[in-house]
Parts: structure tokens; C-alpha cells; sequence
């Protein structure tokens, strides 16, 4: 909701201009950047192809993902907590709220093209 209104003035003036800014996906990585996929030949890194199956891949695993935890939401609080007519009856456990949030990360991070090693020493301590 916070990045729909900050993003509103430029989404309203210029909206493809924005979307494409924002998500890129023309973008060239530089193959020397790699960590995830050092292990493939430079040519396949660099295609298009690798991208878009990366992006596919990564929207097909959110939303697989997505699907259980709205069932497990379902099976924790007898409905879905979207549906929730009272949304202080919604009570998700602390431990399911971190869990979706890490296995939310470790997508992003196993179809990302690239990722700083920063990012892995972060994401590291998430790790049990």
C-alpha cells in the first residue's frame, strides 16, 4: 500500500515508463557478477531465454508456495485470513510468519541471476 502511494505521482504521469524502470527486465547482467549460476557457460548466462525461464520460474514458485500458505492460513484459522471479516480474530503463528518469509526469500534467492555476496552473508543468518 506505502509504495502504491509514494510510487502514485509517477505511476499516474508516466505508468510504462515507470513499470519498465522499475522491473528492468532488458537488463544485462554482467556474467563476472554471477554466484548463482558461475557454473554455466557465459553465452547461456547472457540469454534471454535463461531470463524469462528464471522469471517464470520464480513466479511459478510464489505462487505454489502462495497457494499452501493460504491453505495452511485456512487450516490455522478456520477461513482465509484475506476473507477475515474481523481481522483481530486473525491470528497466524509467529513462527509460520517467519517461515513464509524465509522460504519467500530463498526463492528469490535460488532465481535471482545475480545477487551481491553481501546478500548471501545476510541471508545466511537466516538459516537455521
Amino acid at each position: 500500500g506505502l509504495q502504491l502511494l509514494i510510487g502514485a505521482p509517477f505511476l499516474i504521469v508516466h505508468p510504462l515508463s515507470y513499470l519498465r524502470k522499475a522491473f528492468e527486465f532488458d537488463r544485462v547482467f554482467m556474467y563476472k557478477w554471477t554466484v548463482n549460476w558461475k557454473f554455466l557457460p557465459e553465452d547461456l548466462f547472457l540469454s534471454k531465454s535463461l531470463s524469462s525461464l528464471l522469471l517464470l520460474m520464480h513466479i511459478g514458485g510464489l505462487v505454489f508456495f502462495a497457494i499452501k500458505w493460504i491453505r495452511a492460513t485456512k487450516a490455522q484459522n478456520n477461513a482465509s485470513i484475506f476473507l477475515q471479516k474481523d481481522s483481530t480474530s486473525a491470528k497466524l503463528n509467529p513462527e509460520y510468519i517467519a517461515y513464509t518469509m524465509f522460504v519467500s526469500n530463498f526463492i528469490g534467492i535460488t532465481f535471482a541471476r545475480t545477487l551481491h555476496y553481501q546478500f548471501y552473508s545476510w541471508y545466511f543468518h537466516a538459516v537455521p
